[in-house]
């Protein structure tokens, strides 16, 4: 890896307001956006603030544990009145500040295994946006 590349700010390719959903969102509205987009982490945000983040797996877990032989829209009814965006998402996610290096966030993704970073103002503590492993091997294969 270049060192100057790797050397950028986060605050440089990651992706700013980025789609993000709050504690009232239904769980099928969840499913709804993660069929329309390519993207598989949505922050959940509480007056700006970053409260939790929701990804597909842990769609996938609940719904494939709920599903079995079941229609899909039954499902999302179901798991509508089961389930909300407090028992998908993971609370207190580990975020990193937007002037941070790449270097800094590939490690934190590589040591922690997953794949998307919210991007915090460690001073306000204001959600700013959100970098993947995509973003970082987008930008460095650009190089």
């Amino acid at each position: 890896m270049s060192k100057i590349r790797t050397n950028h700010p986060v605050s440089e390719i990651m992706t700013r307001e980025p789609v993000a959903i709050d504690r009232t969102t239904k769980v099928s509205e969840v499913a709804k956006i993660f069929s329309e987009n390519s993207f598989t982490h949505l922050p959940v945000l509480e007056s700006g603030r970053l409260v939790g983040i929701v990804s597909l797996s842990d769609l996938l877990r609940v719904s494939y544990s709920d599903s079995f032989g079941q229609d899909e829209r039954q499902v999302w009814a179901v798991l509508d009145n089961m389930k909300t965006i407090d028992d998908l998402m993971t609370q207190n996610p580990t975020t990193i500040n937007p002037k941070a290096t790449l270097r800094d966030a590939a490690k934190v993704l590589a040591r922690e295994s997953f794949h998307s970073l919210p991007v915090v103002d460690t001073k306000n503590e204001d959600f700013l946006g959100i970098i993947t492993t995509t973003d970082i091997m987008e930008y460095l294969a650009e190089a």
